[in-house]
């Protein structure tokens, strides 16, 4: 058995690390899989900036301002909204908490018309306000306006 050494390794797909004539087919596709996992992951964390900076912004705060609430440094909330930091899951509580909104809210899809994913987040925010009664009552009321849309209303 050779001594594997930085001259006789080379960089596969992923940046894993192999030694010349060991890569199969199956290093492959683990090394892919691992790619794969790694790009949705970062997709993931991008959304979830993105998510972050638009909630952040429709509740007219200031990254101070937010850092404030949440114990962290300007410049942490303005790494964390350009993807560049890590969102362990203690930081994702926190900012679902100063933001004012369920954690589940963080992870949501955006529309791809912002005027729509703007009016969204404004019924759901008003929705967040309602009591129970009231909640129901304006739940009934966007149902009819649904049910007269597919009527062509």
């Amino acid at each position: 058995m050779s001594l594997l050494t930085k001259q006789n390794l080379v960089v596969a797909q992923g940046g894993v690390f192999f030694a010349p004539g060991v890569i199969n087919n199956a290093n492959y596709a683990v090394t892919a899989s691992a790619k794969s996992a790694y790009h949705a992951e970062m997709d993931v964390k991008a959304r979830v900036a993105t998510r972050i900076k638009a909630i952040r912004k429709r509740r007219g705060l200031s990254q101070e301002a937010l850092a404030a609430l949440i114990g962290r440094s300007p410049d942490a909330i303005s790494n964390l909204e350009r993807g560049v930091s890590s969102l362990p899951y203690d930081t994702l509580d926190l900012l679902a908490k100063g933001l004012d909104v369920p954690l589940s809210e963080l992870f949501l899809e955006e529309s791809g018309d912002p005027s729509r994913a703007e009016a969204v987040a404004r019924l759901t925010d008003a929705a967040r306000q309602l009591d129970d009664q009231m909640l129901a009552t304006a739940v009934a009321i966007v149902e009819l306006l649904v049910a007269g849309a597919g009527k062509g209303s």
